[in-house]
């Protein structure tokens, strides 16, 4: 994780002294900050389709109204793998992570899976899904699989409008995946079993006030519904 996340998962501010800047400081002088890395390869064969951007200018409120989803690369010993992501939009909870040697759509569906898993149907039912126009989540079998649930389909017209999830490709490669070793797909999935895990129950995240995702969850829990926190998303049909 990065150093200011660092800091306050190992709640250094309790250490006299040693404020956020002075440690920021000391990562980059002991060389301890991951270097990101940059290179571009295209995860997306976009393809011809009619659905809005549903999450333009929205207010969140709770759990369970939006998700997001992408799919990133990721080079190690020479082979090329994919990352296919799902995160809740409101409390940053992952709710699939899976990784292939390939980017078709039943890897999509995998990750999907993964989140039909942790969530109920009630739960799901009304649920925003927002993506880009990427050929795997447009598929017949992807959009069936949404629609039993009662989940509304939601696409990006640019990188820019998919922001959330894409934030989210750079944490896990450059924080995570680089501390181990990866020979084959099913390693890949051993290893980002463990970072969601990780993302999830250990590091903190500074929208939430610095506490976890299923911290978080379980905060919003004992909050009635008037009383919660709101995310409000950019709207991008606002021209200035």
């Amino acid at each position: 994780m990065g150093s200011r996340t660092l800091y306050k998962a190992a709640k250094i501010s309790e250490v006299r002294g040693v404020g956020i800047t002075k440690f920021e400081k000391m990562m980059s002088e002991l060389n301890l900050v991951q270097k990101v890395k940059r290179k571009w390869i295209r995860t997306t064969i976009p393809v011809k389709h009619q659905y809005p951007n549903l999450l333009n200018g929205i207010v969140l409120k709770s759990i369970s109204e939006a998700v997001v989803g992408d799919i990133t690369y990721y080079y190690t010993g020479g082979k090329k793998y994919y990352i296919f992501t799902l995160k809740d939009m409101y409390s940053k909870m992952i709710l699939g992570l899976y990784g292939s040697d390939n980017m078709k759509s039943h890897c999509a569906l995998a990750t999907l899976n993964q989140m039909f898993e942790k969530r109920s149907d009630e739960e799901l039912n009304g649920l925003i899904h927002h993506t880009d126009a990427g050929s795997q989540y447009l598929s017949n079998k992807y959009k069936n699989a949404l629609r039993t649930k009662g989940i509304k389909i939601s696409v990006a017209k640019n990188c820019l409008q998919n922001g959330a999830a894409e934030q989210l490709n750079g944490v896990i490669k450059n924080d995570y995946l680089d501390s181990y070793e990866i020979n084959n797909t099913k390693e890949l999935n051993n290893v980002l079993r463990k970072v969601k895990e990780l993302m999830n129950n250990e590091r903190p995240v500074a929208a939430l006030g610095y506490k976890t995702p299923v911290e978080f969850e379980e905060y919003i829990l004992g909050v009635s519904k008037g009383k919660r926190p709101k995310v409000e998303l950019f709207d991008f049909t606002h021209k200035t």
